[in-house]
């Protein structure tokens, strides 16, 4: 006999959305009404969806030392949770911790967590994906210590990991301000935003042990080194801008690929491309405009079709009157309200206004660089 899902209303059948998950079935929904739910959830290894009502509307906040979500009982892309709100309720806790399973977190918003590592998320294995995802200002306490102490938004031991159309702002983790990649599988990171933050200089992503794609992303405004790595990279696509105060890569073994890349006002220390040991580079079809003219350090493979004289465009200035403003604001928000389809504001290119073109513009804010 089959068995109809059901969905589970919380709080007007269960008080909290543990004792839902609990009650569930596989394919039931745990429909979460807006409020603030202070509770850790495990979701038990079931497939079943956990959202909220309403986009955003239902916080929950982990109590003192807490995950606000726990996956350990081998969870598949059948186990989705959507639309929360996830934070602390304490001076630390928070976020999600996936332990050898694999997990969706659709549309979440990841807001002032801090942990003694992976201050967001806490990947253990695995292979969870963060769809559609906000990491606001996630940090690490310092507690851990060294490697230990690392990835403000994400960190993942030995796990694949996989983050698409996100953002990340304003996150610190000494070592991987953003993410954290120690061993395992092949994580990538697609169509997001990685902005940074104001009087932080760190290393933004740490790859070390791990196979790591980034493709079709925007790194704006970041201090100290955009993706620093003991293992390599393959980067497609992607603008890196405003990269200061250190390098936008420096690697210590193995080649990374660079494809169809722009590199627009980068000024490093020394080279934008450092490399220690044996660390190379093979680059085709990328422009660098206003950048640091010591581009490598040591050999480099040219692949042809890149540009070193590329003119440089004034990034946000929709309205084109010579510096990103409250105009160009009103454009991104006008484009955000109608919908996907409608890409008056894409900044980045992915056919809607959204969070993500929002951060680039605010990133990007003032006059245009003469």
């Amino acid at each position: 006999m089959s068995v109809q899902p059901n969905v589970l209303l919380v709080p007007s059948e269960y008080s909290t959305i543990q004792a839902a998950v609990d009650a569930a079935v596989p394919g039931d929904t745990v429909l979460v009404a807006p409020g603030i739910y202070e509770e850790s959830v495990n979701l038990r290894g079931k497939p079943i969806v956990v959202k909220s009502e309403v986009l955003r509307g239902a916080r929950v906040l982990a109590p003192e030392g807490a995950r606000s979500f726990v996956a350990a009982k081998g969870e598949t892309a059948q186990s989705r949770v959507v639309g929360f709100r996830i934070g602390r309720a304490g001076a630390w806790g928070g976020g999600a911790h996936v332990v050898g399973t694999a997990p969706v977190f659709d549309a979440c918003t990841f807001d002032g967590c801090r942990n003694h590592t992976g201050g967001g998320a806490l990947v253990e294995g695995g292979s969870p994906q963060f769809l559609g995802c906000q990491f606001l200002d996630c940090w690490i306490d310092g507690a851990g210590g060294g490697l230990y102490g690392g990835g403000g938004a994400i960190r993942s031991v030995g796990g694949s990991v996989t983050v698409d159309r996100s953002v990340f702002a304003r996150c610190y983790g000494a070592q991987g301000d953003i993410m954290m990649q120690e061993g395992g599988g092949a994580s990538v990171i697609r169509r997001s935003t990685l902005v940074g933050a104001d009087g932080i200089s760190g290393w933004w992503i740490y790859n070390v042990g791990s196979s790591f794609t980034i493709e079709d992303c925007q790194f704006d405004s970041l201090r100290g080194i955009a993706l620093f790595g003991w293992s390599p990279y393959t980067v497609r696509r992607t603008t890196f801008r405003d990269i200061t105060g250190g390098r936008v890569m420096e690697m210590r073994f193995g080649q990374t690929v660079i494809d169809d890349c722009a590199f627009e006002r980068c000024v490093g220390e020394g080279y934008l491309f450092g490399a220690v040991y044996d660390g190379t580079y093979a680059l085709s079809n990328s422009t660098f405009c206003a950048s640091s003219t010591r581009l490598f350090q040591g050999a480099w493979s040219d692949l042809g079709g890149n540009d070193f004289n590329a003119s440089c465009t004034c990034f946000g200035d929709i309205d084109g009157d010579g510096g990103i403003d409250a105009r160009d604001l009103a454009i991104v928000l006008s484009g955000w309200q109608s919908g996907p389809g409608f890409t008056a504001g894409d900044l980045n290119g992915d056919g809607e206004a959204d969070g993500q073109d929002l951060a680039l513009l605010l990133a990007n804010w003032g006059p245009c660089p003469q």
